[in-house]
């Protein structure tokens, strides 16, 4: 299963993950064997999410892993290689309307911008994508910074016809259109 259907999914129930990785074309599984990263601020990786996983191994066992366990260590970060994940059972949370937020930061000051950022407790996710103009190539970047706006549980609009986020498409538009 794709990030996107069981987003639709809890979408639906105005439910979202509690951690979630930012590819939302790729698979569950494969977010889980190499335990990807998100950009949560206070979260750490897609198995901190995890409430339990169930999989067959190469002896044609079937497993249920939990946090804590030695075979979740393995599994989460694990490339497949332990056996094939059938099914993820995620924490979730009511889902919040998340308004973003972008600034050109030039590198050399980023160090200063994400400590002052990670400080403002109303952030509740941060990237920062490398500018691709290509006068100052790498020179700078965008930070993106995604608050929550208080209100109540919402059912989100998901486009699946979309293959680029908004933000994707915000941050070409401001590659093509600077330079620092």
């Amino acid at each position: 299963m794709r990030w996107f259907d069981l987003q639709k999914t809890l979408n639906a129930r105005r439910l979202a993950l509690e951690v979630m990785h930012e590819d939302e074309n790729g698979t569950i599984a494969d977010a889980v064997a190499v335990n990807a990263h998100c950009h949560m601020l206070r979260s750490d990786t897609v198995a901190s999410g995890i409430i339990k996983i169930e999989m067959v191994n190469a002896k044609g066992e079937y497993k249920h892993v939990v946090p804590g366990s030695e075979l979740f260590k393995l599994v989460t970060g694990g490339q497949h290689l332990f056996g094939a994940v059938t099914h993820v059972i995620f924490r979730v949370v009511p889902n919040k309307l998340l308004e973003y937020s972008a600034k050109k930061v030039l590198l050399h000051e980023y160090d200063k911008y994400f400590k002052e950022m990670k400080s403002d407790k109303t952030i509740v996710s941060h990237q920062l994508e490398l500018s691709i103009d290509p006068y100052n190539l790498f020179h700078a970047g965008i930070a993106i910074n995604y608050r929550e706006k208080k209100t109540n549980p919402v059912i989100s609009k998901l486009d699946e016809s979309k293959s680029k986020t908004n933000r994707d498409t915000m941050l070409e538009n401001l590659a093509k259109s600077s330079k620092v």
